[in-house]
């Protein structure tokens, strides 16, 4: 995760009660030493949309129909700092989106309804409802959605581009496996995409980015970089590999699996207490 997201150190010294009370978040600093810029006439940023602080995407089920409400995806710490066990299920939200053209500019923006799920326990996802339908979205803004992959994407050296509605930039570069374990601060996440050393130098407000394979199809969400070489403290994610041994990559960038949503669904809804789902569960 990245300084754009951070609240105030003072905060998390108090001890998770007062963070997790404390609302997200500052707005990413215009530093862009580390911007690697591919933005041309090529790159799509449609179905992306800029948050206050983070990215994020319109995305779909691959079973969506055009009359369901229309959802957006971005990180749990794009919507707060949680606690490191904490789940949030439909909980009234509202918050600003705004929605960008297949070229990047501004097409509208819609509003939040419902925080559909939200952790930072396992994985860094936050799955909002849009108080618009697919079909509305089409042909208000013309925007087409981002359909998540209902498949776990190769670990190996697969080619992804990391779309960033905030800075409406494109970072390319291919997967280098999964992190077993993934330690930030007092997170913790599972078998997260880890990107090639020196790609994909994810910056501050390229939180929530969606993850693209080359089919255009929503594979993971980015998080997180090391930014500091310091090991697993706030903006310095530490890796652990399954005999405990933990590792420390400068400037490696991470992101979430989202192939996991689909282990939950039941008739296009998320539904926690199905056998095999794969998410958290609120404790």
């Amino acid at each position: 995760m990245s300084r754009a997201t951070r609240i105030t150190l003072a905060a998390t010294i108090v001890g998770l009660t007062a963070l997790v009370a404390t609302p997200a978040v500052a707005v990413p600093a215009p530093d862009q030493s580390r911007l690697q810029t591919k933005t041309t006439p090529a790159t799509n940023f449609s179905g992306t949309v800029a948050l206050s602080n983070c990215s994020g995407a319109i995305v779909r089920w691959s079973t969506s129909t055009a009359s369901d409400p229309a959802m957006m995806l971005t990180n749990g710490h794009c919507y707060d700092f949680m606690g490191s066990k904490q789940v949030l299920v439909d909980q009234p939200s509202v918050r600003s989106v705004t929605i960008l053209t297949a070229s990047g500019d501004t097409a509208g923006t819609v509003d939040t309804t419902t925080l559909l799920y939200a952790t930072m326990w396992q994985t860094d996802v936050a799955l909002y409802q849009l108080d618009v339908t697919y079909q509305q979205a089409q042909s208000t803004y013309g925007v087409q959605p981002i359909t998540i992959a209902s498949t776990r994407p190769s670990p190996k050296d697969q080619a992804i581009s990391v779309i960033s509605g905030y800075w409406k930039t494109e970072y390319d570069c291919n997967l280098n496996g999964f992190a077993w374990r993934l330690h930030e601060y007092v997170w913790t996440w599972r078998k997260s995409l880890r990107y090639s050393d020196g790609g994909c130098q994810v910056i501050g407000g390229t939180s929530g980015s969606p993850v693209l394979d080359a089919n255009r199809m929503e594979i993971g969400i980015n998080n997180t970089i090391n930014e500091d070489g310091e090991q697993c403290t706030l903006d310095n994610p530490c890796e652990q590999n399954r005999k405990g041994t933990i590792t420390v990559h400068l400037h490696r960038g991470y992101g979430q699996e989202t192939w996991l949503f689909y282990t939950c669904l039941t008739h296009n809804q998320l539904d926690l207490g199905k056998t095999g789902c794969k998410l958290p569960s609120p404790a």
